[in-house]
């Protein structure tokens, strides 16, 4: 009989974490992308990258609240009345949010990521650092985009569908008094509740019309952001999906054509599906990091 003794496996070692390191982007995010027709190169006001940012989805999920048929009833003597149609008032949508420290991976990065919206609305130092705006609260605001996806590019439901690929401004932003912070006074959770109303240019005398538009987009051909590839951002998809407001499938198209003739034959890949690898640098035209291709 055999008397040799079973030698109990070593414990894994433990391995450590920063305090906030961030996971995986879950499923129920958001995604708001900013971009100004009157600015040559939106994404150059910001000195930490583009004008972007991804939060958790609050309780509820985005809703809309406002922009159906305006019916208007006109009387008739000893009659009932008839409906006459006004017209349609633009979208109104609700959109509950969480900032969290544990997703951004540093509570710095959240206020950042607060500053930014704050942008978006026409406010803050953000807004008024930027010398072709103005001070906070003068010229348009940005125009915002905002899509929920998964990894591979395609838009969920957390959206109503009804809401999704609109170009929105932000007509209402409501920060909770019930906020957490860390020692230093940081903030490490934040809710909001942001309010978005469809965004119809007035043909010629906005600053964000489509003629305006259009001019902006002239303006910055055949300019381009390069970018480097990394883990779990490595396709032509998930790259137009990080950087895109809208149809991130026409927006990996066309960063795919940007590097047919890229040095680094990694990147001359037949699908915008096809992994990369880490490290590539890829040219993404200014027309769609600023949100403008649309």
């Amino acid at each position: 009989m055999s008397t040799k003794r079973h030698t109990p496996a070593k414990a894994p070692a433990r391995r450590t974490a920063s305090r906030y390191a961030p996971p995986a982007i879950p499923a129920q995010s958001y995604h708001f992308h900013g971009s100004l027709a009157n600015a040559s190169g939106g994404a150059a006001v910001f000195p930490f990258g583009q004008p972007a940012f991804t939060v958790l989805a609050g309780e509820g999920g985005a809703t809309i609240i406002g922009g159906f048929a305006k019916w208007a009833v006109i009387d008739r003597a000893r009659r009932v009345g008839i409906n006459v149609l006004q017209g349609y008032d633009p979208l109104v949508l609700s959109v509950p949010i969480r900032f969290d420290a544990i997703t951004t991976g540093s509570a710095t990065a959240l206020e950042r990521d607060i500053q930014i919206l704050t942008w978006m609305g026409g406010r803050g130092k953000l807004f008024a650092s930027d010398g072709r705006v103005g001070a906070a609260g003068y010229g348009d605001s940005p125009i915002v985009n905002l899509y929920s996806a998964t990894s591979s590019g395609v838009e969920t439901p957390l959206i109503p569908p009804d809401a999704q690929g609109i170009d929105w401004v932000i007509s209402g932003l409501a920060f909770s008094e019930d906020v957490l912070r860390d020692n230093a006074g940081y903030r490490i959770r934040q809710d909001a509740t942001v309010t978005l109303t469809q965004h119809v240019g007035s043909p010629g005398t906005s600053a964000d019309s489509a003629a305006v538009r259009s001019r902006a987009r002239k303006s910055l051909r055949d300019k381009y952001k390069v970018i480097t590839t990394r883990d779990g951002m490595d396709t032509y998809l998930q790259i137009a999906a990080s950087v895109a407001p809208k149809n991130p499938h026409k927006a990996a198209v066309d960063i795919q054509a940007a590097n047919k003739t890229n040095s680094n034959r990694k990147a001359r890949v037949r699908s915008v599906n096809a992994h990369m690898g880490a490290h590539v640098r890829i040219r993404v035209p200014l027309v769609i990091y600023t949100g403008l291709s649309a």
